[in-house]
């Protein structure tokens, strides 16, 4: 009886692992960049930065909500094929970060130590000055520690 135990549990086991490895597979093709995003390093300031790149828009619309936190070396870059007014949110937002609006490279505008909202509800839109078709987020105070000014 319990030979037969043992073998339910590693028939069980197999299942499960096969399952998992077919999602697995599955999530991988029609994920290219992985389970973590295309990344690039950039240098700001004599400092490399890992950024997460969001070009699609459902990379855009997602952004960093939902995540925990953000190390300070690393940021997220979000691209778009022609300059505008493009606002940005802190939906679901966990903490604070700072959002830097660039115009094929040169910053237009900062919006620094930007925390997220209470409440999801009525969220506060930030806008540049200028078009730009760049948006760089960092950690909060990342901005001022790098140099980066308009």
């Amino acid at each position: 009886m319990g030979n037969m135990k043992n073998i339910i549990i590693i028939v069980i086991l197999i299942i499960f692992l096969g399952v998992a490895f077919y999602f697995t597979r599955q999530y991988v093709a029609q994920n290219p960049e992985g389970f973590f995003g295309r990344s690039e390093s950039i240098s700001i300031g004599g400092e490399n930065i890992n950024v997460l790149l969001a070009d699609t828009d459902e990379e855009r619309v997602r952004g960093l909500s939902g995540r925990a936190s953000l190390n300070q070396n690393q940021g997220m870059l979000f691209t778009f094929d022609k300059p505008d007014f493009y606002g940005f949110w802190m939906k679901d937002m966990n903490f604070p970060i700072d959002i830097i609006f660039m115009n094929n490279g040169k910053v237009v505008t900062i919006h620094p130590k930007v925390s997220p909202p209470e409440r999801s509800e009525n969220l506060y839109i930030y806008k540049p000055d200028s078009p730009s078709n760049q948006v760089l987020e960092l950690s909060s105070g990342r901005a001022g520690e790098l140099g980066i000014k308009v």
